[in-house]
């Protein structure tokens, strides 16, 4: 009797698993059947990661092999949507194999990862860093690892790129652009804000290489076309952001096959970074001109309205280059609905602004501190104990603690051991992490400063933790990416260093 009933709570409890996940697979799309097939794997939980898998491939591996037939080439990330089907189905195989690998399946992960390689080789998947990878590749680099002798002549040497100096062969001719010479703005400070040119030729002469719409005059640049004949172009453009060849980087991404604001983002990055700084929020404000409704993806794959950090960027370079002489006056990008992962119901009210030169006197002014200030009066105050919120007549808010103004200088912390990896799920809880078993919690108590870099700690390099050295540079507050699986240890990181 006992048996039987064990027997009969079993199949109930299969039929229950069968049931939720044929209720949860209605109606999902090939990307949603991948992302909760990434989440399985992620956490270890291999039946339902094949489960998910399989699903995906058995709906839409027709479609994806109709939509690889189409295809001569990688398509551009601006296409990407159009091969979901292609994408999610070559994915679910790379996954597979690699929840084969996990569970010593070395055939069953070889042969995953050889029909992602032959079948769907034009297959892209999303990495949450914020870029688009070859299925086909990353399946190539798993199955030779899988390989009893691996093919030493396949491996590509490692390219170690020069030092260069970014000098634009074409810097144009004005140093803060009159957009009003060469075009028109319409619906300033609403949704229905354009910028219409009506003078391409005088716009682009007056901005210079590199900035919208002068990009092709780059393939002229005599030093352009240097890079590219030394090879120092070859590669994927997200690779040319922070090396030290300036002049390869800027070329790199003003042909970058990416949307035109956010390519336009990273060619201005690059001519900050070669420290041609007018140049660069030259570009910036072409973004916010042209492409304030850009968005981008961050590592989480939310949307990053890329306008409003170009305003930021323009904002801060001229905070620390006074000199400059230039200000950018009522630019503001809001973005309605922008607090969700969705970009398909926000709305952009958009006011560009105006960047301007400053005269001597405006400039001896705001450096000596002569303008006048405008008193504020506080409206109300928000909140009940230490912690509370002052707004103010001129529309400004107040953090405040014990009733005093609270200014947070605060890092991002959440250290790993070396090689954890959440690509891999192998990411542990810092808050727990004691390798050493002398109950203290490694990053915050046993973290010690390599003076003489020599990645060996040294007698006189003695365990000093994070928690002081954060509070010795002068923070005040933490950022954490989950919640605190250590009360104890947050509870110390306040008492004992002054951090909330």
């Amino acid at each position: 009797m006992i048996k039987h009933l064990r027997i009969f709570i079993f199949f109930l409890a299969a039929l229950f698993f069968v049931l939720e996940e044929g209720l949860c697979e209605e109606n999902l799309s090939p990307k949603e059947l991948t992302i909760r097939a990434w989440e399985a794997w992620g956490a270890k939980d291999y039946d339902k990661t094949f489960f998910w898998t399989k699903r995906c491939i058995e709906l839409y591996s027709q479609d994806a092999e109709r939509q690889q037939a189409s295809l001569k080439e990688l398509p551009s990330t601006d296409r990407i949507d159009e091969f979901e089907a292609l994408n999610s189905v070559g994915t679910c195989f790379f996954i597979m194999g690699e929840a084969y690998i996990s569970l010593g399946k070395v055939e069953d992960a070889k042969s995953s990862f050889k029909i992602a390689i032959e079948k769907f080789g034009y297959a892209q998947s999303w990495d949450p860093r914020g870029w688009f990878w070859s299925v086909k590749e990353k399946s190539e680099a798993s199955l030779e690892k899988l390989e009893e002798k691996p093919k030493v002549a396949e491996e590509k040497p490692r390219v170690i790129k020069p030092k260069t100096r970014l000098i634009l062969y074409d810097p144009g001719k004005e140093e803060i652009v009159d957009y009003k010479r060469y075009g028109r703005f319409e619906g300033i400070g609403t949704k229905y804000y354009k910028y219409k040119i009506s003078d391409q030729g005088g716009l682009s002469s007056a901005v210079g290489e590199g900035i919208y719409p002068n990009t092709s005059s780059v393939v002229w640049d005599p030093n352009f076309q240097k890079a590219k004949k030394e090879g120092r172009l070859e590669g994927n453009h997200w690779d040319f952001i922070y090396t030290d060849d300036l002049e390869a980087n800027f070329y790199k991404w003003t042909q970058a096959p990416e949307p035109p604001g956010v390519k336009l983002f990273y060619t201005a990055f690059l001519l900050e970074r070669a420290g041609l700084i007018k140049h660069a929020i030259k570009a910036y404000y072409a973004v916010v001109v042209h492409f304030p409704t850009a968005v981008g993806w961050t590592y989480w794959h939310t949307p990053w309205y890329v306008g409003q950090v170009a305003i930021e960027r323009i904002e801060f370079l001229l905070r620390k280059y006074p000199e400059l002489r230039m200000k950018l006056e009522d630019a503001e990008i809001k973005v309605l609905n922008g607090y969700d992962n969705s970009i398909s119901n926000d709305e952009f009210i958009v006011n560009p602004g105006r960047l301007r030169g400053v005269g001597r006197f405006e400039y001896f002014k705001d450096k000596f501190g002569l303008k006048k200030k405008k008193m504020r009066n506080l409206l109300e105050v928000r909140g009940e104990g230490r912690i509370r919120l002052a707004r103010f007549d001129d529309g400004a808010w107040e953090l405040r603690v014990d009733e005093r103004p609270f200014l947070i200088k605060a890092v991002a912390y959440s250290p790993s051991k070396v090689g954890q990896s959440p690509d891999e799920g192998t990411l542990e809880d810092w808050m727990l992490a004691d390798y050493n078993r002398n109950g203290k919690i490694d990053g915050p108590y046993d973290a010690w400063v390599d003076k003489n870099r020599n990645n060996i700690q040294d007698p006189d390099e003695p365990n000093v933790g994070d928690f002081q050295l954060l509070k010795e540079m002068g923070a005040n507050a933490i950022r954490v990416y989950h919640h605190g699986s250590n009360k104890a240890l947050l509870r110390d990181l306040y008492k004992d260093y002054g951090i909330f």
